[in-house]
């Protein structure tokens, strides 16, 4: 008798308006068909969408969030199960893809310095956990040139 491999099944969080929520379906997409061993369970949602109800109950193996919520990221950590953070901010206990906050905060404003601005504004995603390096890092970085700070807080982030 042939050994059936059992298949893992796998919770993705994402906001689908987003390109790289796409990009990261796309992904696994190809992922899936290549090795046919994981089922793919969607949780499509808003950005700032409180989790679903069914999320409570739902029993797998692993998880890939973006979590635009820090209720969300630990009632998905609560899961127990290996979990990827799309949108983490270094401090929460998972594995987190993300990008360098400090050095991309240098570069944007090296850039505009370059380029002769000396007013700079940072569009804030309200006080969303996952944001508040990026914030920082810029207001460092924007007090280190002397230049002009605006800082924009967008209101229905939560």
């Amino acid at each position: 008798m042939k050994n059936i491999k059992k298949k893992k099944n796998v919770l993705l969080v994402l906001e689908t308006a987003r390109a790289i929520s796409r990009g990261i379906m796309q992904g696994v997409s190809r992922y899936v068909l290549e090795q046919d061993d994981w089922i793919v369970q969607i949780e499509d949602r808003g950005l700032f969408e409180l989790p679903s109800s069914w999320i409570k109950e739902w029993k797998g193996h692993g998880i890939i969030a973006s979590t635009s919520s820090l209720a969300l990221a630990k009632t998905l950590q609560s899961k127990n199960v290996p979990m990827i953070e799309l949108l983490g901010n270094g401090k929460q206990i998972t594995a987190e893809v993300r990008f360098d906050d400090d050095a991309a905060a240098g570069m944007a404003v090296e850039h505009f310095t370059q380029a002769g601005f000396t007013d700079f504004a940072f569009f804030s995603v309200g006080n969303a956990w996952w944001t508040q390096n990026r914030q920082e890092a810029f207001c460092r970085y924007v007090e280190k040139r002397q230049g002009n700070l605006y800082v924009f807080p967008f209101a229905g982030a939560g």
